[in-house]
């Protein structure tokens, strides 16, 4: 009698193990129609801080039960046109909180190492677009190489000293503080960002490197114009033309 009782609470368990197993089943979804759909919400910059937390829901559900498979399609296609990747855009146009949901939740399956169409990586939109919130979340969970020089001559560190928002600055401080960047590291030009900027709260800080270096640096009128010629109508594109 016992044996049977065994047998049977045996046979149910199976049974309930398997139901779960279903249950657990990733669905199926379109991968092309949510890169479509993810793209035209994250394309361009947050109008309020309230489009962050809107946003990260919606992805939330759009993604939820999906498999890994399809998550690391979904976000690391390139488009067409700009070549960019969700994971690149969500950096460029600074979505942090879905950045971070995705890095804390599905981190593994993100690919920071895909370029857009001029080899430029996230790394590189985080500092051009002065998206402190984003860099910082990108340094601390190690994703990206902040040192890293583009074929262009610049490092991510030359492409925040460009801005000529708070926010570049920002970037900047990020990059030398918490990446160990050399703030007097030079472009292939041989010029710091120092000799780049126009930013004035970018030149406060680099000042005051100085002074805790115990040395000074030539200061020169900016050119970051002509760096920023690099990137001219590349920082945000237009859905229906590249999605």
């Amino acid at each position: 009698m016992n044996g049977r009782l065994i047998s049977f609470f045996f046979s149910v368990s199976l049974c309930l193990l398997g139901i779960a197993v279903e249950g657990k089943k990733a669905k199926k979804v379109d991968v092309e129609s949510l890169i479509k759909t993810i793209g035209k919400k994250i394309w361009y910059l947050p109008l309020e801080a309230s489009s962050q937390d809107e946003v990260l829901e919606d992805v939330k559900e759009l993604i939820d039960g999906v498999s890994e498979e399809d998550i690391k399609k979904i976000f690391n296609t390139q488009v067409e046109g700009s070549k960019r990747t969700l994971t690149f855009q969500m950096v460029l146009t600074g979505w942090n909180k879905l950045l971070k949901f995705m890095l804390d939740n599905h981190g593994p399956l993100l690919d920071f190492t895909i370029p857009e169409q001029m080899g430029y990586l996230p790394v590189d939109a985080a500092a051009f677009s002065g998206a402190p919130e984003v860099m910082d979340l990108l340094i601390e969970y190690k994703r990206v190489d902040p040192h890293r020089k583009h074929d262009d001559g610049h490092t991510p560190f030359h492409r925040a000293c460009w801005g000529e928002s708070p926010s570049h600055t920002a970037v900047a401080k990020i990059l030398v503080e918490k990446a160990a960047v050399d703030w007097r590291e030079t472009n292939s030009e041989g010029k710091t960002c120092m000799e780049m900027t126009e930013n004035e709260n970018t030149k406060s800080f680099l000042r005051s490197l100085q002074g805790g270096a115990g040395g000074e640096e030539r200061e020169t009128e900016g050119d970051g114009e002509g760096g920023e010629e690099n990137w001219k109508g590349t920082r945000v594109g237009t859905v229906r033309d590249e999605l």
